[in-house]
Formats: structure tokens, C-alpha cells, sequence
């Protein structure tokens, strides 16, 4: 509880605010956030990445390629989480989703440090293969 003099005082300071301009100015209306819209880009991603068709592919690339990250070399064996990676951004380029050509196998700190805007093609070319992958592979 408040004595009266500690009441007598807030009151004081109070109107000393109010003179000097000192006291709370009306709080500014902010505009009302709009609600994402389900065609947004990130809930297509994240909604892709739960899909049944990209575990189908994504199993497809991981049954056909070998377990090791194509950047560093890292393995299952020596405890590296493997990932398949989108070479070029499915938010850029929505119809490569399921393009095996655009998928590639990383380990889950070199996927993490690559991002999203980084293309890099870390995979080795194989001369077996009958078009070279996407990128600058030659030098």
C-alpha cells in the first residue's frame, strides 16, 4: 500500500509530466497484419516437404546414389546426417521439385551452411552420365 505521502508525490510528478510534455502520447494505430495467403511460398515449401510424392522421390534419389555428403565426403558411418538438397531453390524454381538432376546428397551442416540462395553443384561429374549436371563443372 501507498502512503499518502507517496501518493501526494506520484501526483506532483505526474502534473510535471503533463507541463513539460512529458506524459504519454496517444499509442499510433498500426495497420492489421494480413493473414498469409495459402498460395504463399514458404507454405507451398513446407507443405512440399510433407507431401507423399517428394518422400517418393526423395527415396528414389537416396536408393540410386551413394550415402555421402558430395561437398565434404562425410558418411553415415562417420555420423554425418545425410539430406538430399535442392541444387536451385524450389522457391525460384518450383517446376525442379522433383528434377533428380537438381537433387544432390549433402550432409546436414554443409546443406545448413549452403542456404537457399547458394547453387553450388557439389556433385562429381560422371562421364557414364549422358548430360553433364547443372553449373560450371568444368573448372
Amino acid at each position: 500500500m501507498m502512503s499518502k505521502r507517496t501518493k501526494r508525490r506520484a501526483k506532483l510528478l505526474r502534473e510535471q509530466y503533463k507541463l513539460r510534455g512529458y506524459w504519454r502520447q496517444p499509442k499510433r494505430e498500426r495497420p492489421a497484419k494480413v493473414a498469409a495467403a495459402p498460395d504463399d511460398a514458404r507454405q507451398r515449401v513446407k507443405g512440399f516437404y510433407k507431401s507423399w510424392e517428394w518422400k517418393q522421390a526423395r527415396y528414389l534419389f537416396l536408393k540410386t546414389h551413394e550415402l555421402r555428403c558430395e561437398c565434404c565426403g562425410a558418411s553415415k558411418e562417420s555420423g554425418a546426417q545425410i539430406v538430399v538438397d535442392h541444387i536451385k531453390s524450389i522457391r525460384r524454381n518450383w517446376n525442379l521439385r522433383f528434377d533428380q538432376s537438381n537433387l544432390q546428397a549433402l550432409c546436414n551442416d554443409c546443406n545448413m551452411g549452403k542456404g537457399s540462395t547458394d547453387e553450388t553443384d557439389w556433385r562429381v561429374f560422371d562421364p557414364g552420365q549422358l548430360t553433364p549436371p547443372a553449373g560450371d563443372w568444368l573448372n
